[in-house]
């Protein structure tokens, strides 16, 4: 196993963490931030239902967890993710202030063997908890 930090894509998460700053400089308007992070889909409408799964909505540029019990994942309401093709994955978590980047190469073609969304906020919060 091979553990590794990219430190740019941690910074972006931890600038979208702060609220659009990061080290004191301000990127991103706190509105920009907000608005991005906030739910757009109608939840009510089983068509627009985001990634195929209830309770979770689509930000602008990422998923966010409406209803937790109901799209089965481990987090708070309002935690917003999102992962990329080789199953890299990050999340924030605005009401505990926290975040995580996970960071997996794989074949595109091993789909079986990503690291499942629910999984990473499983690890993420076991060592937050404990």
């Amino acid at each position: 196993m091979v553990v590794l930090d990219d430190p740019i894509y941690i910074s972006r998460v931890e600038m979208l963490l702060n609220n659009g700053e990061l080290n004191g400089v301000r990127i991103l308007s706190e509105a920009s931030v907000k608005l991005m992070s906030r739910n757009h889909l109608n939840l009510d409408d089983p068509e627009a239902a985001s990634f195929g799964a209830s309770g979770i909505g689509f930000g602008l540029t990422v998923g966010v967890l409406e209803d937790a019990g109901q799209a089965g994942m481990f987090g708070p309401d309002g935690q917003y993710f999102w992962g990329g093709a080789a199953s890299t994955t990050f999340w924030v978590d605005p009401e505990k202030k926290i975040t995580a980047v996970f960071t997996k190469n794989v074949e595109l073609k091993k789909v079986s063997t990503y690291l499942a969304l629910g999984d990473s906020y499983t690890i993420g919060y076991y060592y937050v908890i404990f």
